[in-house]
């Protein structure tokens, strides 16, 4: 049985990430060895199972995920559906707004214009088929959201620069970020 704080730390981790999290990025945030933390992982898994848990991680030689057990499939498809047929919260829309009129962003970028996790948001757009995800090549690591060809359709745009206001409101983001850039240098420099 695994000490009960590298369980709880674990699986808040693994929840947190909301994606396949590395072996290398767990070992490194719980500070023990890639080895012990896949035995970490194959444990916590067993301890679900034995338990009759209705989650299970999901692991291979390099990574893990967390991920519900197949019995309960019909359950979340139902509160996937059910997410998709609810209009669109605040979060939601200024989310798609960001990615919209900047364009292709990392969670990381969009986390910190809207100065909150927008892990769950991201994960309703991407259910909804509003935005898509794809490998950033700059990071293998992360992911870069763009919108979708379906949500471009919906609005009747042939591509992200027919939106409204968008060369106006893309040259006020690029003044916007020339100003925080400036502001951080000079913070920088002591001035």
């Amino acid at each position: 049985m695994i000490e009960n704080n590298l369980k709880n730390n674990l699986e808040s981790l693994v929840f947190a990430a909301s994606q396949d999290i590395s072996y290398k990025k767990l070992s490194q945030l719980l500070k023990i060895t890639i080895e012990e933390t896949k035995q970490a992982v194959k444990n916590l898994n067993q301890y679900y199972e034995q338990n009759q848990r209705g989650l299970r991680l999901v692991f291979n030689d390099n990574s893990v995920q967390m991920a519900t057990v197949k019995d309960n499939a019909n359950l979340v498809e139902e509160l996937v559906r059910s997410e998709i047929k609810e209009e669109l919260t605040p979060a939601a829309l200024e989310t798609l707004t960001i990615i919209s009129y900047k364009g292709s962003l990392r969670k990381i970028d969009i986390d910190f214009i809207r100065g909150v996790n927008s892990t769950h948001t991201l994960r309703s757009l991407l259910i909804r088929g509003l935005i898509e995800r794809a490998s950033d090549k700059r990071d293998a690591r992360s992911f870069i959201y763009q919108p979708s060809l379906e949500f471009l359709k919906t609005l009747g745009v042939s591509n992200i620069t027919e939106l409204p206001d968008y060369q106006e409101t893309n040259k006020k983001l690029e003044e916007i970020k020339q100003q925080f850039s400036e502001s951080q240098q000079n913070q920088e420099n002591g001035k």
